[in-house]
């Protein structure tokens, strides 16, 4: 069988976990989960190597797949506060981005998702700052 190339979803719960799915049909269920997206991607592929090497043995067919990962818009907000989290304060993205300090804490520990045009107007406020940041000459 040639191999095939799958979308893998990466989403955030409202618990703060990720997950990770594939909305394509395959002969075995694969999912994964951690507590950062990193964990959730990792347990994916252990599931999926097991369940292929199950499926191999059972059948004799095998089911190699490239998995290409996407966060969702959530899921990577979530990944990006808590991985810069000891570097960029909530007081600090809120005074660059005008969004509620409470707001982002909510994003963070994941009791709250945050819409498009919210991520947008961060993500903007973020790049705006690298971009000054660049300018930044100390010597």
């Amino acid at each position: 069988m040639a191999n095939k190339k799958i979308t893998a979803h990466i989403e955030s719960a409202s618990d703060g976990f990720y997950s990770v799915y594939v909305n394509e049909d395959l002969p075995f269920g694969v999912i994964g989960e951690g507590a950062t997206a990193d964990e959730a991607k990792a347990d994916f592929l252990r599931v999926y190597e097991a369940m292929r090497s199950d499926h191999m043995a059972a059948t004799g067919e095998d089911v190699p797949i490239t998995f290409s990962f996407v966060l969702d818009p959530s899921a990577a907000l979530l990944q990006f506060l808590q991985q810069y989290k000891g570097v960029l304060t909530l007081s600090g993205l809120s005074q660059i981005s005008k969004i509620n300090k409470h707001q982002l804490s909510q994003y963070l520990c994941g009791t709250r998702s945050a819409s498009a045009q919210t991520t947008r107007k961060l993500q903007d406020a973020i790049h705006l700052l690298g971009h000054e940041l660049t300018k930044v000459e100390l010597l």
